[in-house]
């Protein structure tokens, strides 16, 4: 039911989209919240999911991909200090300082 509801709000009322998925996110199936927030470009939804199903390296890849919705400087470096890959260091480097 909650997972129905996500992906009925990212369709038709995706201003209640975050509000949902902060209160049920753990009552959710992911993957299929994650497809539909990916089908209409909810980055900032997409990367709180993927936090939460702790996917660390999607939600920094998110977040470089998309900076003006998803990203969060805060967030940001929360989920750096988890990712597995260190080629997203550098890219996350590359990406702030422009080097």
């Amino acid at each position: 039911m909650f997972t129905e509801l996500a992906i009925l709000y990212s369709i038709y009322k995706q201003q209640k989209m975050r509000e949902h998925l902060e209160l049920f996110w753990s009552h959710i199936r992911k993957p299929k919240v994650l497809r539909a927030c990916e089908q209409v470009h909810l980055w900032s939804e997409l990367v709180f999911l993927y936090d939460k199903y702790e996917e660390f390296d999607n939600a920094i890849l998110t977040m470089m991909s998309h900076p003006s919705e998803a990203w969060r400087e805060n967030h940001f470096k929360y989920i750096i200090n988890k990712v597995a890959n260190v080629e997203l260091y550098y890219k996350s480097i590359d990406l702030l300082f422009g080097i």
